[in-house]
């Protein structure tokens, strides 16, 4: 998964770029998200603290029915923590540091970025980019990103569905240029 990418990096090629890592990571989800079509089992995650709160709401029912035809349930579930996995490879990749997505340009912090930042952003930017801010705003605090939204207008599972349709996309995107 993306956190494995993580350690290897560390332990990689040290002139690697951080572009072809990150293009590493994109063919890793790329190759993920083609087994998860051929299959329709549900991905196995680790269990962790941080996954608690996305396993809670499957388990209560809120991404939708368990064991239903359609799969949905699981494919929000697995769509969280695709995202999750993501964000921990942004805030925790090995050698490079702390990445605040939006640090408001205030003056001596976050003023300038290195490189392997400014790759970490466009890559952030790239996966969260077209989706709505108030989708982008549930995700993030399913991500334990920032605080829960004082008002919720559309619920979790729907926006979990917006991502699944924006990778869905995507992946469509991707196909066509290859």
């Amino acid at each position: 998964m993306i956190s494995d990418m993580g350690k290897s990096i560390e332990t990689g090629n040290p002139e690697q770029s951080v572009s072809n890592r990150a293009q590493a990571i994109s063919n890793k989800a790329r190759v993920e998200d083609m087994d998860h079509e051929k299959s329709n089992e549900t991905m196995s995650y680790p269990q962790g603290n941080q996954s608690a709160l996305l396993e809670q709401l499957y388990d209560r029912g809120v991404l939708g029915p368990k064991d239903s035809r359609d799969g949905r349930a699981e494919r929000r579930r697995d769509n969280g923590f695709w995202l999750m996995e993501l964000y921990e490879f942004l805030y925790h990749s090995e050698g490079v540091a702390r990445y605040e997505p939006f640090s408001g340009g205030a003056k001596g912090y976050g003023a300038e970025m290195s490189d392997e930042e400014a790759e970490l952003r466009a890559l952030y930017h790239r996966y969260l980019r077209g989706l709505p801010a108030v989708v982008t705003q549930s995700l993030r605090f399913l991500c334990k990103d920032q605080q829960m939204p004082r008002i919720q207008t559309i619920p979790l599972a729907d926006c979990l569905d917006q991502l699944d349709q924006w990778r869905a996309k995507e992946r469509k995107e991707r196909r066509g240029r290859e």
